[in-house]
């Protein structure tokens, strides 16, 4: 079992809990509310009042434990873990898709130039990583309004 060594509630029922073996992260705690007997999380400031039982390394709150330890560590490392190496660069291609294509202004061909390949063989790479056509717009859209914002900001300063 796993202990835990720290523990802080932060608002709107999220939870910041620190393992022995170094796992920390949140978890919302707001789900778990219905399954908790009301009088002893009435509201937010209640829940509030965690603190960690330095013996046994578990969570309490005003003398009860409600919470499985291994749950929330196990929670936590799922949620704070390293991606696998196809995770990363498929992320990371994604990543680089969205900047060549905002460079070139949304011209597929010109971002294929810019990318080193041949506009048919940089279509298909768009499509199998979901970049349609209409994905393309929204995301130049997105980029020239946060531009037009920026420069609004640039000029009113």
């Amino acid at each position: 079992m796993q202990r835990i060594i720290a523990c802080e509630a932060r608002p709107n029922y999220l939870l910041w809990v620190f393992f022995e073996d170094g796992t920390n992260g949140e978890v919302f705690l707001q789900n778990v509310l219905e399954a908790v007997p009301s009088q002893v999380w009435p509201d937010e400031t209640a829940f509030k009042k965690v603190e960690v039982d330095r013996g046994r390394g578990v969570l309490v709150w005003e003398n009860y434990v409600f919470l499985d330890v291994d749950v929330l560590h196990l929670a936590i490392a799922r949620s704070s873990r390293l991606p696998t190496l196809n995770e990363a660069i498929e992320k990371q291609i994604v990543a680089y898709l969205e900047k060549v294509l905002l460079l070139a202004r949304g011209k597929v061909a010109l971002a294929a130039r810019l990318a080193g390949r041949n506009r048919t063989e940089f279509h298909r790479l768009l499509a199998s990583k979901g970049f349609t056509k209409k994905k393309r717009e929204e995301l130049l859209a997105v980029k020239l309004t946060t531009e037009k914002q920026e420069k609004r900001m640039t000029v009113s300063v």
